[in-house]
C-alpha cells in the first residue's frame, strides 16, 4: 500500500506506465506518499477511470522538522490540506512533541488520518496513543524494544532501528499497547 507516485515533474507517459504497472502485478490499491499535488490530479482521474491504477489514497506533503516549527505553523498545515482534498497526512522525522500534539488534535478535530514515521522525541508510544493509522517501515519499533541501547542520537541514514536488533528485549515486546483488550502478548525468539 505504501508507495511513492511519481510526480508532476516527471513524464506524463512514465507516470501512467508506473501506475498502469501497478495494476499488472495485482496492487489494486496504493497510498502515495510523496505528497505531490499533483497525486489529487491523479486520484480523481484514476476514479473516473480515464487511466489505468490502482485507487488511489493521496498524502500531503510531509510533516518534518523542517517543514513545520511551531504548534501554530502545524494546525494550520493541516487546515490547509484538508482544504486542498488530501486523504491523510505524512509525518516525517524531526517533529517536536508540541508541533506532534498541535498537528494530531488538529487532525482528528477534522476526522484526518495520519500515518507515516515517528520522530525521535515523540516516540512509539505517544504516537500509537494519538491514534497514528499506519506506522510506515515499523519505525522506532526496534528503538522501542532496545530500549537503553536505543538512547542514542539517530544515525545520518533512515536504517528504522536495524542496527539495533542484538539489543532486543523481548519482554518489551508485551509493554506496547494494544488496540484490541482480547489481544495476548506471545514474545517470539529473535
Amino acid at each position: 500500500m505504501h508507495g511513492h507516485i511519481p510526480g508532476s515533474g516527471q513524464d506524463r507517459e512514465y507516470i501512467e506506465d508506473v501506475l498502469a504497472l501497478n495494476v499488472t502485478q495485482g496492487v489494486t490499491f496504493i497510498r502515495g506518499m510523496a505528497g505531490n499535488p499533483y497525486q489529487l490530479e491523479l486520484r480523481e482521474e484514476a476514479q473516473r477511470r480515464e487511466i489505468i491504477s490502482p485507487r488511489i489514497i493521496a498524502a500531503g506533503p510531509s510533516f518534518s522538522g523542517g517543514s513545520v516549527s511551531t504548534p501554530e505553523e502545524a494546525r494550520a498545515r493541516v487546515l490547509e490540506q484538508v482544504e486542498a482534498g488530501y486523504d491523510l497526512l505524512k509525518f516525517a522525522p524531526g517533529l517536536s512533541v508540541e508541533v506532534f500534539d498541535a498537528a494530531t488534535e488538529t487532525a482528528i478535530a477534522h476526522g484526518m488520518e495520519f500515518s507515516g514515521h515517528i520522530s525521535k522525541d515523540v516516540g512509539l508510544i505517544r504516537s500509537l496513543n494519538a491514534g497514528k493509522a499506519t506506522i510506515d517501515h515499523l519505525d522506532r519499533y526496534m528503538e522501542f524494544l532496545a530500549g537503553d541501547a536505543a538512547d542514542r542520537e539517530d544515525p545520518p541514514t533512515i536504517w528504522f532501528g536495524y542496527d539495533l536488533t542484538p539489543h532486543v528485549e523481548e519482554a518489551r515486546i508485551c509493554d506496547t499497547p494494544r488496540t484490541s483488550p482480547q489481544s495476548r502478548c506471545r514474545p517470539f525468539a529473535i
